[in-house]
C-alpha cells in the first residue's frame, strides 16, 4: 500500500518518480540484477589475476576496476567475496548517480552477444519501471524519461495558491497514479491531468458548471489573450479524454494507453494550468 505521503501528494515529483535519488527497493532491484546476472559466480573464489584464463565475470570486474573506479590494477582484491562486497556497497549506499554510472559501465564493459545484451536491457528496464525510476537504459545508456523542465512544470502545478488547490490536487493524483509502483493507472492519471485544466478554468471564471470550452471563452471575454490554435489544441485534448471514444468513457483499448500517454498529458496539462494562472494575473 502507498505511504501516507504518497497517497496525499506530500512527496515531490522528484521523489515520487525517483529522479534525484533512489529508495531501497530500487537499489535492491539493481543490486539483485548485477549480482545474479554478472558476479554471483565470484563468491568464495580466489582469483589469480596474473595467471590462468579469466572468466567473463572476472574480466568484467577487472575492466570496472580500471575504467570505472580508476584504481590501480595491482590493488584489485583477489577475494571474490570482497569484490562482491565492494560493488554491493555502491548499489546500496552510494550516491544514486554512482549506481547509474555502474549500470552504464557494465553495459559498456561486459562481453555480451546481442541476445544477452537485449536480455540484460529488458531486465534492468523492468526493474526501473517497476520501482518508478525516472530513467531507462537505451542502447546501454541510462536515459531520462522525464526531463528537468517537465518536472519543473509539474512541480509548479502542484504548488498553486490555496484558492486553486483543487487543480493542484488533480495533478497530485495524476502523479500518484502514473508512478504507482505496484499498479500504475495510466487511464485515470490522464483523467486527473485534464481535470486539473478543467478545474483551474472553472475556478478562475467562478463558473463551476461551465464546460472547458465555455470557461476559456469567459476568460477571453475578461481579457485573457490566448492564441486560437493553442486554445483549440487544449479543447481537442479535452475531447480525447471526454468524448464517447475517449479515456473517460473507457472505450479505448487499455493497451493503447501507457506511460508515454499519461506522462505527456501530465506535463502538457501542468504547463497549461501554469500558463493560464500566469496570464490571468495580468488581467
Amino acid at each position: 500500500m502507498p505511504s501516507f505521503s504518497e497517497r496525499h501528494g506530500h512527496k515531490s515529483i522528484r521523489d515520487t518518480l525517483q529522479k534525484s535519488g533512489m529508495d531501497n527497493a530500487l537499489r535492491n532491484g539493481i543490486w539483485n540484477w548485477i549480482y545474479n546476472s554478472q558476479i554471483s559466480s565470484l563468491k568464495d573464489e580466489y582469483i589469480n589475476w596474473l595467471g590462468g584464463e579469466l572468466s567473463k565475470e572476472q574480466i568484467l570486474v577487472a575492466r570496472l576496476w580500471v575504467n570505472l573506479f580508476k584504481a590501480p590494477m595491482d590493488e584489485l582484491p583477489e577475494s571474490g567475496t570482497q569484490i562482491i562486497k565492494l560493488i554491493k556497497d555502491i548499489c546500496i549506499n552510494g550516491k544514486f548517480y554512482a549506481v547509474y554510472d555502474l549500470v552504464e559501465a557494465i553495459f559498456e564493459q561486459a562481453d555480451w552477444d546481442s541476445n544477452a545484451r537485449t536480455s540484460a536491457t529488458n531486465y534492468i528496464n523492468h526493474v526501473l519501471k517497476s520501482e518508478g525510476a525516472a530513467y531507462r537504459v537505451v542502447d546501454g545508456v541510462v536515459s531520462e524519461i522525464i526531463g528537468e523542465h517537465e518536472v519543473a512544470e509539474v512541480e509548479a502545478a502542484t504548488n498553486l495558491k490555496s484558492n486553486l488547490s483543487a487543480a493542484s490536487e488533480h495533478i497530485h493524483q495524476a502523479v500518484k497514479m502514473l508512478s504507482d509502483r505496484k499498479a500504475p493507472d495510466y487511464r485515470n492519471s490522464i483523467k486527473e491531468s485534464i481535470s486539473a485544466v478543467e478545474a483551474v478554468c472553472k475556478i478562475l471564471t467562478g463558473k463551476r458548471s461551465a464546460t472547458l470550452s465555455d470557461a476559456l471563452k469567459e476568460l477571453e471575454k475578461n481579457g485573457l489573450e490566448i492564441h486560437g490554435a493553442f486554445k483549440e489544441g487544449i479543447i481537442r485534448l479535452y475531447g480525447y479524454t471526454s468524448d464517447e471514444q475517449g479515456i473517460r468513457h473507457s472505450l479505448l483499448d487499455e493497451q493503447n494507453v501507457g506511460f508515454a500517454d499519461a506522462k505527456f498529458m501530465l506535463v502538457a496539462c501542468s504547463a497549461f494550468v501554469n500558463l493560464i494562472v500566469e496570464k490571468t494575473k495580468k488581467i
